[in-house]
């Protein structure tokens, strides 16, 4: 990434970082009783599971579960009093199982594996079947497209 790249990312965190934590005080913890906060809140205690097992210094700044909590408190609470708001969350869900699924599906990750072999060696991935890890490693290092519907689009995932 380049310096103003970094200079830009650093600005924006400083300005988010406190009102996360103002936001995290304010949004009540509430139990979900709608499927999709269910689901919701499965999901976020899985990827919360796996944080838990990284020091504080993994996350550079320290900031990201705590982030991460307040997102999952907004997404539910906001969610299990608007039906339009849950709705769409469905939605939302939906289109990330088409598109990740496609991704995963064509995913070359034998090739990957050979591409990136002394990165994959200092992370201790030995094994080039270990697809779901080269996977998380792909998406979050490169774009790629992919069709919904007729349409061809293009995201990028940094």
């Amino acid at each position: 990434m380049e310096k103003s790249d970094l200079e830009k990312l650093s600005r924006i965190k400083r300005l988010i970082n406190p009102f996360i934590k103002i936001l995290n005080r304010y949004i009540p913890t509430i139990q979900e009783t709608k499927a999709i906060n269910k689901l919701t809140r499965t999901i976020f205690k899985e990827v919360k599971k796996n944080l838990a097992g990284h020091p504080k210094e993994f996350y550079e700044d320290g900031n990201f579960p705590l982030f991460l909590e307040t997102i999952e408190k907004a997404i539910i609470y906001i969610s299990e009093k608007d039906p339009h708001y849950r709705f769409w969350l469905g939605y939302f869900y939906l289109a990330v199982v088409d598109i990740i699924g496609y991704e995963y599906d064509r995913f070359n990750y034998k090739k990957y594996y050979e591409q990136h072999r002394d990165l994959f060696k200092t992370l201790h991935i030995k094994d080039p079947r270990a697809k779901p890890v080269l996977f998380l490693h792909f998406l979050g290092q490169h774009c790629f497209s992919f069709k919904l519907g007729k349409t061809q689009q293009e995201t990028y995932i940094t």
